[in-house]
């Protein structure tokens, strides 16, 4: 725990410092209400104490992430898990960030002052909780591991044995094929299969309601629950997923998603993790599953998999870049990876992933 900053009348939190250790290669910041309401979030600024910008005001960029930021940072539904650097031209680390962090309303993602409805859960929050890890530099050539936990939902084609045998190998193999550039592999710590048929995840851009229920019964309980704070990345592997944006006014059909960039270490009752589709939500066609190749599917795991440890897309489809040199329209982070031939990972992005906390280093050779 950093700090419990109250909340003015703005929605914008009191400044407060956070020491960074010594060794420290990355700041990775949690922002929740500590009440356990689901707040959306933001960073409104972060500041060395030589007065060098890290972040600055995101108020003015209306949309999911700050663009005009010298390190880019998203709008956290529920909560938001920041890491700082986000992206790879910043300086070094200081010895501390003054930072000042913001509620959101979630249907417009303005600041609650201007956007929050008398009553609801972020008009009434008074204060925010900042808790930190602060990963070790770890030297390139270093391999990380990364752990992931599998659901299999009932609408995935996934959910039936003989058709998981047959992709789920290759694919998590094109998973590790693109990572080994990085000295990156996933390994499977768990798997757990859901015994209600779920239909379509009916989702809304800025509410994390439903996933958040339906998060409870991928962790499980009792015995089948993981241990708390593990760092593992949870796949779900789901029929039809259909989002609604109320900012763009238009339904889309992810063919994947990651509900945070970055994801993961979400406190209690917080969904986190990846969500791949299994099915079409058109209503003119019939339920069917998808035919994932492993090779598709490894790509699209991979792409959802580099937003959850804190990468953009290299190129929006309106032709927002990301704030790397070395990524383009042929890189795996492109918007649409699936459209493209060969997409791979490029070096500037290896080094953003390996500052993620969920990353398990072995000792150094």
């Amino acid at each position: 725990m950093l700090g419990t900053p109250a909340l003015a009348s703005d929605g914008r939190s009191a400044r407060l410092s956070v020491p960074l250790p010594g060794g420290s290669g990355a700041a990775a910041l949690r922002i929740s209400d500590p009440t356990g309401a689901a707040l959306c979030v933001q960073l409104d600024s972060v500041a060395a104490p030589d007065g060098t910008p890290w972040v600055t005001s995101a108020a003015g960029d209306l949309g999911p992430y700050c663009l005009s930021c010298p390190q880019r940072v998203s709008v956290g539904v529920g909560y938001g898990l920041f890491i700082l650097p986000s992206n790879d031209q910043a300086p070094e680390l200081p010895a501390a960030f003054d930072v000042v962090a913001g509620v959101r309303d979630c249907s417009t993602l303005l600041p609650t002052a201007a956007g929050a409805a008398a009553g609801t859960a972020a008009g009434s929050a008074t204060q925010l909780r900042i808790e930190g890890r602060f990963p070790p530099t770890v030297e390139p050539a270093r391999a990380g591991v990364i752990s992931l936990g599998l659901a299999f939902l009932g609408g995935s084609p996934l959910a039936d044995p003989a058709t998981r045998a047959a992709v789920l190998p290759g694919a998590l193999l094109e998973v590790n094929t693109l990572l080994g550039p990085g000295a990156l592999q996933v390994v499977v710590a768990r798997t757990r299969t859901l015994d209600q048929e779920t239909g379509a995840l009916e989702l809304t851009r800025g509410q994390g309601g439903p996933l958040d229920a339906l998060f409870a019964g991928v962790l499980g309980a009792g015995d089948c629950a993981p241990p708390v704070g593990d760092g593992w990345v949870p796949v779900v592997f789901a029929g039809c997923i259909r989002l609604t944006d109320p900012l763009q006014q238009m339904t889309s059909e992810p063919d994947g998603m990651t509900l945070g960039i970055p994801d993961g270490f979400a406190p209690p009752g917080r969904a986190q993790g990846i969500y791949l589709k299994g099915q079409s939500c058109r209503p003119e066609v019939a339920p069917a599953p998808i035919d994932w190749t492993p090779s598709m599917l490894g790509r699209l795991l991979a792409h959802e998999l580099g937003h959850y440890l804190g990468l953009y897309h290299s190129v929006e489809a309106d032709g927002t870049v990301d704030q790397l040199a070395d990524t383009d329209a042929t890189n795996l982070m492109y918007y649409s990876p699936l459209t493209l031939s060969a997409p791979t990972f490029s070096p500037s992005q290896f080094r953003v992933m390996r500052r993620h906390p969920a990353i398990s280093f072995g000792p150094p050779e």
